[in-house]
């Protein structure tokens, strides 16, 4: 049977071998960029080129070209900025990595039955986020890129993956079509490709609040043993009360790092989301892009489980606080008492995860945020009419 690092690693090494091909391989010694970095940048650097192409030539004859390469962009765009987040913060995130191993490696050696239990759940919970991502990637994949021969078989009409135009090439003709279809289609794969790898990353880094939040639990059924046996003896409960003590203040350090590093892909991944998801209804009503079923799957689909991460920090949070408060606390000295007192008073106070600092990253903001995006597409939608 494997060791509960051991599956923890396997996990880590496949968002390391997906981020290698994507050029960011932020645990090799002196990581610099390299010839495929420098081509993923490329790419994206070549898309928006061509975006402002095509909204500056087909602007004039199509006022529905901003919201169909607007649709597309989104992706580009969260592709971008997480990039950009593994290329300056490479050392904090390997930093994390590690000692998220570290942490496996300690507690699997317990013999207390408690904390392996927690282990299994947390490396349960991290392939359970990875496969939906990775299950609704395809699913939006295959269906902008099949769909449109779908059509054409069907139809007879010629559609494209995306609405970008490439200059001096006519999308019309027999070549220029197939020229159009197949880049268009590479870079969607590849941005795809490179979004999930990002992603798997990420979560892998914070769902790990839960395994923080669970072993703290554990830890606090330990003192409560002792003091059960022991009231009032701090040459018993001392000791255990300091690693306490020193494992919530590791659980704030990590969740202020993961705020501190994640602000910026939380910020962009939920605006692009929400405009995506706008701008791809608004274009379904009006039956301008009937291959952008896709991206709205992709962009709703991100969409929530970023929101539920932030609920996972917002319920963890909340759960701690009750933890601290459900303890014999009141079988300390008082002195280890204000211990407590300093550890809850802390927890009180820490923040989650947020969305540019303005309003918490959560499930009751994403409801909040689908009605605003239904009220906007309505708007839009009377107003193009």
């Amino acid at each position: 049977m494997k060791l509960y690092s051991e599956r923890y690693q396997e996990i880590l090494n496949v968002s390391v071998t997906l981020l290698k091909l994507c050029g960011i391989n932020i645990f090799a010694k002196n990581f610099r960029m390299n010839l495929i970095t420098w081509f993923i940048i490329g790419i994206i650097g070549l898309y928006f080129i061509l975006f402002t192409y095509t909204v500056y030539v087909g602007i004039q004859n199509d006022w529905s070209i901003v919201l169909k390469v607007i649709t597309m962009s989104t992706t580009a765009t969260q592709g971008l900025i997480k990039l950009q987040n593994f290329l300056c913060n490479p050392k904090t995130l390997r930093k994390l990595a590690e000692e998220l191993e570290e942490v496996y490696l300690e507690y699997e050696r317990r013999t207390n039955q408690k904390y392996p239990k927690y282990l299994q759940r947390s490396i349960a919970l991290i392939k359970r986020i990875n496969y939906a991502v990775l299950a609704f990637c395809l699913i939006a994949l295959s269906t902008v890129i099949v769909w449109p021969l779908i059509f054409s078989y069907v139809k007879g009409e010629k559609l494209l993956v995306g609405s970008m135009r490439i200059p001096c090439v006519d999308d019309k003709n027999g070549w220029g079509f197939i020229i159009h279809f197949a880049l268009q289609s590479v870079m969607l794969i590849i941005g795809a490709y490179g979004n999930f790898a990002a992603d798997s990353y990420c979560f892998l880094l914070l769902a790990h609040t839960s395994l923080f939040k669970d072993l703290l639990y554990c830890k606090f059924q330990d003192l409560n043993e002792i003091l059960q046996q022991y009231p009032r003896n701090s040459l018993r409960s001392k000791p255990l009360l300091q690693d306490i003590l020193k494992w919530h203040q590791k659980h704030v350090l990590f969740i202020e790092t993961a705020s501190s590093i994640y602000f910026w892909v939380i910020l962009v991944q939920i605006s692009t989301a929400v405009t995506g998801i706008v701008t791809t209804l608004v274009c379904q009503f009006l039956g301008i892009y009937p291959t952008a079923v896709g991206y709205l799957i992709y962009c709703a689909v991100l969409f929530y489980i970023y929101c539920g991460i932030g609920n996972l920090y917002e319920r963890v949070n909340e759960e701690v606080i009750n933890i601290i408060c459900d303890s014999l606390w009141y079988e300390l000295t008082i002195d280890e008492q204000k211990l407590i007192l300093f550890m809850l008073h802390k927890s009180q106070t820490v923040e989650g995860l947020t969305i540019g600092n303005l309003i918490p990253l959560s499930l009751n903001t994403a409801l909040k945020l689908t009605r605003f995006m239904y009220t906007l597409s309505m708007m839009l939608l009377q107003f193009l009419d």
